[in-house]
């Protein structure tokens, strides 16, 4: 017989070997599926005989508790929509009492579950009529006859009601584990059958896969180590190298790993090449990108220089003019003393015109340096970003007063509400630079061609550890397609007309990469709010 089995084919082998392992399953297949049609059977009289009886039960002691409750619930409520909205339910809820009382009598059909029912139909007929009274009684306002009603008539037949339910659940429960010991055994005996059949057509089957593994093993003349070691060189990435074939060999494992093995270093092949492309595009981009927020940061600075500059006008020009007063009425006083004509009231005019230019010029000479001070001080922080401690209400007071030259002609106001007592340990370069891309986006995107407008910057401490910055605007808000693109890099409304799509881009970077915090924006008509979370002290 082995002779005769070495002699077939590998074809024929395979057949009948697979054949066997089918006839086998074939037979595991057919007993488990009787006995699975027998346990179906046992569980189909469980689930759809046994369990709907215990649903309605269930339904109705849910809808006797619910009438109870709104009963009690009327002799405490004042207001009368309350009041006519329990009625309603006690009366919606009978109803679907007695539908329950009429599947009962369908469902329960034996001796013992027949009297219970009987007993039932009793007390559910004296219980409606005690109910209807109690109904009438509260409808009529007579609320202290409606109590007595519910404390001796109603809750006794309640407690008779819930009594028989009680009882129709025991001996339901009784049935029910019954029925599922039924199922167990019946479980039981499916199981053993098949556990049997299973492990006669295991022991089989390992017989037949050593055979045919020996037949397999034959077939390939012992390359299977040979043809493993090249497969597993391939999955290592190891394409170039030679594999030993035999002559005119192009359907073996190994001719079709090898068919296998060059297609893979052509691809791979081209894969580098891409992926080299692919990386000096990246590059290229990483630079222009990091030229571009290097020119979007001079610009900013820039325009701050311009509007600074802008605004030191009058300041200035009001001390010139201060000064030169002052120098031509010394000169005439000068005359004056030098004639011997002076009197003791050109003195006092000389006296009061000399305090008042000398006040002019202080006061506009102070104005110039607060503005100079702020200048610089922003100025150093854009360029740099240093970590120091810093009064949060006054980096913010100093970034609004050098946006506001440049927004000076719109109808736009600024508004900070900031406590001085927020002290942060941070870095108030990119802070700077966070809020002001954030008042220009706001004036630009939001503001743009409303008759008024307003920017309001506010701070607070969410806890010793944590600040939280708003910045505010009543414009048009944000479209909502829109919104999960807008720190995207590049992305931009404005394109064409001077929006160069990375000014929330480099804040959201700020925030989240040098801030160490979170930003997130809600938007709606007339209300758009960016709200940044950051901590108070970062450690170096």
């Amino acid at each position: 017989m082995l002779l005769k089995y070495s002699s077939l084919s590998l074809r024929l082998r395979l057949g009948l070997c697979f054949g066997t392992l089918v006839g086998l399953l074939a037979a595991v297949v057919a007993v488990s599926a009787l006995g699975f049609l027998e346990f179906r059977a046992s569980s189909d009289r469980l689930i759809f005989q046994e369990y709907p009886k215990n649903v309605v039960l269930d339904d109705t002691s849910n809808h006797l508790n619910s009438i109870a409750l709104s009963m009690r619930n009327t002799l405490f409520l004042r207001d009368e929509s309350e009041i006519r909205k329990e009625i309603d339910n006690i009366t919606g809820t009978n109803l679907q009492l007695l539908d329950n009382l009429n599947q009962l009598h369908q469902l329960f059909n034996n001796a013992d579950d027949a009297g219970l029912l009987k007993k039932l139909d009793i007390i559910d007929s004296a219980y409606r009529v005690n109910q209807d009274d109690f109904v009438a009684l509260v409808r009529q306002n007579r609320m202290g006859e409606a109590r007595n009603l519910l404390l001796v008539e109603l809750h006794p037949y309640q407690q008779q009601y819930f009594t028989l339910l009680n009882s129709l659940k025991h001996h339901q429960r009784q049935r029910v584990l019954q029925e599922s010991a039924a199922v167990s055994n019946t479980y039981l005996h499916v199981r053993g059958w098949t556990f049997s059949l299973t492990l006669a057509s295991l022991a089989a089957g390992l017989v037949l896969t050593v055979i045919m593994t020996r037949s397999l093993l034959r077939q390939l003349g012992g390359e299977p180590a040979y043809a493993q070691e090249v497969a597993a060189r391939i999955a290592q990435g190891e394409f170039h190298y030679d594999i030993q074939l035999h002559p005119g060999d192009n359907t073996s494992l190994l001719a079709v790993i090898n068919l296998m093995r060059n297609r893979l270093n052509l691809r791979s092949q081209a894969l580098e090449k891409a992926n080299q492309e692919m990386a000096e595009v990246i590059d290229t981009l990483k630079h222009t990108q990091t030229e571009l927020v290097e020119s979007e940061k001079m610009a900013a600075l820039g325009s701050l220089v311009a509007g600074v500059s802008h605004e030191l006008n009058t300041p200035i020009g009001n001390s010139v003019i201060a000064a030169s007063t002052i120098t031509d009425l010394t000169r005439q006083f000068i005359g004056q003393v030098q004639d011997g004509h002076l009197r003791r009231a050109q003195l006092n005019a000389y006296l009061e015109e000399v305090a008042t230019g000398a006040d002019i010029l202080q006061r506009n000479l102070i104005r110039a340096g607060d503005l100079v001070a702020s200048f610089k001080q922003v100025a150093v922080d854009c360029s740099s970003s240093q970590l120091r401690e810093f009064r949060l209400s006054e980096v913010i007071r100093e970034t609004l007063l050098t946006l506001r030259p440049a927004f000076k002609k719109l109808p736009v106001t600024f508004e900070q509400s900031i406590p001085d007592n927020i002290h942060m340990q941070s870095y108030p370069g990119p802070l700077t630079q966070v809020i002001t891309n954030l008042v220009n986006n706001a004036v630009i995107h939001g503001l743009c061609d409303l008759p008024q407008g307003q920017v309001t910057v506010a701070a607070k401490l969410v806890s010793d550890q944590e600040v939280q910055i708003s910045v505010t605007d009543n414009g048009r808000g944000i479209p909502e397609e829109n919104m999960h693109r807008i720190f995207e890099p590049f992305f931009t409304t404005k394109l064409g007309h001077g929006g160069s799509g990375l000014g929330l881009h480099i804040v959201y970077n700020n925030v989240t990469q040098i801030l160490q915090g979170k930003i997130r924006v809600q938007s709606e008509p007339r209300c758009t709010v960016f709200t940044l979370n950051l901590p108070c002290h970062i450690q170096t």
